[in-house]
């Protein structure tokens, strides 16, 4: 709304924009698209922010340390003006595994990603919701022991094209017409 045609002058200054007429028309066609992307996501912030959840973890004879933080009453939340990249939701993924291992009883276990849609032009909301403790210790520990092969194996394609591939897959392709999808990307 009115604040973010306020913002215009601090935006142009950061120089994002083009200059003169262009930029202006740029940053007044995205503002509807901005608008939604901050409605979205004041609806994930009611309430006040929680604590951050420290994560120390042994997972097959790894040490998983971080925090958890933006936890909210609603559950954790990460946002990007960004498109929704694969590398984006598998962070959110891992993130939301480590909350679901340390999550004390009446913490809030969902996690919402908010990012850009570019195809549709609207926020795109990414949701996982609560999993059994034990499982996300699994699925962690899984996921660590894939990280550990790619330390010491080439990577044969890159997040993007991984979700291609398991899209395709999910959708009935056989291997190879997934693979073919996964190497187009």
């Amino acid at each position: 709304g009115d604040d973010l045609i306020a913002t215009y002058d601090l935006v142009r200054a950061n120089g994002v924009l083009p200059l003169g007429a262009v930029g202006r028309c740029r940053y007044e066609k995205a503002l509807p698209e901005i608008d939604e992307m901050a409605a979205a996501v004041r609806a994930h912030q009611e309430g006040e922010r929680l604590d951050p959840r420290e994560v120390d973890l042994r997972l097959d004879g790894e040490r998983v340390t971080g925090w958890i933080r933006d936890l909210w009453p609603k559950g954790q939340l990460t946002y990007r003006f960004g498109s929704a990249k694969a590398s984006a939701e598998l962070a959110m993924w891992i993130h939301h595994l480590a909350l679901q291992c340390v999550a004390a009883s009446g913490d809030p276990r969902e996690s919402v990603l908010i990012a850009r849609d570019k195809k549709k032009g609207a926020a795109k909301i990414v949701r996982f919701n609560a999993i059994d403790a034990i499982d996300a210790r699994a699925r962690l520990a899984e996921l660590v022991r894939w990280f550990r092969v790619g330390q010491v194996l080439p990577r044969r394609c890159g997040p993007e094209a991984a979700r291609v591939y398991a899209e395709a897959r999910r959708e009935g392709a056989s291997e190879d017409e997934a693979a073919d999808a996964a190497r187009k990307k």
